[in-house]
Order: structure tokens, then C-alpha cells, then sequence
């Protein structure tokens, strides 16, 4: 495994489990003070949503691009920049997301009686089944572009076949914070 990929894999698992063990004790009924005023922790929320949000949007229109260009160099640059863009963005985007908006739920009471704070958390949680395969097969692509560039050989079929899984596991993925973030602002009552 090249290198760069292997600090990628280990600040993912790091910032996850960082993020994992913070948020655990919310998830558990335990309710953190508000550590600062609701209006600042409710700008780092939305701050989170947006590194989240954005690149998980964005992340595979950089893929899109630079498959279109059937060059080599970009195609590996580009997924490389998506590996550290997670790195950097979403998975800070996560962790501050959660931890904020656990804190911040507790300001409605027994959240947990909430409909639209149960069902935007259950969606949040069920997009990380398919979100880390996608993960996997984003660092596989990564070797396999690697590989083709340091070899000056075309992408290997495998590099397609991966990429086909990659796209729909990653738009699953990607509609159901969607669906969460929409549940957010309007908050409706869903029960």
C-alpha cells in the first residue's frame, strides 16, 4: 500500500473512532453541559454540516471530471485529493455535526421522543453502511490508479468494475444525509 493511503487509512480510523467514543456517551442518554451559548454551538453544527455536506457532494463531481479526462495523472490525483478531502473535511464535518447536534437536541428535552431528530439520527447511521465499503473501494481505486500511472498502463478493468461500486454504494451514501439534513430544518412530526 502506497504510502500516502496508509496515513489516509489512519487518520480516518483515528478522527472515527475520536468522534465514536465522544458522541457514544449521547447516544447512551448522557447529556454533556452546553459548553458554550446555544447560538455558537449552533454555527459550529452548521459549520460541520457544511465541510460534510459539501464534500461528500462535491467529492464525486472531482471523480466525474477527472474520469472524463482519460489521463492517468488526474484520475490518481484527483481520488488522492478525495482520500485527504475526507480526511480534512468530511470526517471533521461528521464528528462536529453529531457531537453539536447531540448536544444541541438535548435543548428539545427527551430528544429521543423527538420524530425528526430520531429519524434524521437512524438515517445518519444507516448512511454509514454503504459509506464504508465506498471508503474501501475509494482507497482501492486509489492503488489501482497508482499502480496504472507508475506502470504507464491504461486503468485496469478491475478499476472499472470498482468504480461501478464505488458510485452506487456512494450515492446511497450520499441521499440519505440528504434526506437528514432536509428532516433539520424543517423538522417535521413524523409520529
Amino acid at each position: 500500500m502506497n504510502k500516502d493511503l496508509q496515513l489516509v487509512v489512519k487518520w480516518t480510523i483515528g478522527m472515527y473512532s475520536g468522534g465514536l467514543l465522544i458522541a457514544l456517551p449521547l447516544f447512551m442518554g448522557y447529556e454533556y453541559p452546553m459548553p458554550i451559548s446555544y447560538e455558537w454551538l449552533k454555527t459550529i453544527h452548521i459549520f460541520g454540516v457544511i465541510l460534510f455536506m459539501g464534500n461528500i457532494i462535491t467529492g464525486p463531481l472531482w471523480i466525474a471530471h477527472a474520469m472524463r479526462s482519460k489521463n492517468n495523472a488526474v484520475v490518481c490525483n484527483a481520488i488522492k485529493a478525495l482520500c485527504w478531502a475526507d480526511v480534512f473535511f468530511t470526517i471533521p464535518g461528521v464528528v462536529l455535526t453529531l457531537i453539536s447536534g447531540l448536544i444541541l437536541a438535548s435543548s428539545f428535552g427527551d430528544y429521543y421522543t423527538v420524530s425528526w431528530i430520531i429519524t434524521a439520527l437512524i438515517l445518519l447511521g444507516i448512511s454509514s453502511i454503504p459509506a464504508i465499503p465506498t471508503l474501501r473501494y475509494q482507497y482501492r481505486l486509489y492503488q489501482l490508479s497508482y499502480e496504472a500511472l507508475q506502470q504507464d498502463k491504461p486503468l485496469p478493468e478491475e478499476f472499472t468494475h470498482i468504480m461501478g461500486k464505488w458510485s452506487l454504494l456512494g450515492t446511497i451514501a450520499i441521499i440519505l444525509p440528504l434526506i437528514s439534513f432536509v428532516l433539520m430544518i424543517i423538522k417535521p412530526a413524523l409520529w
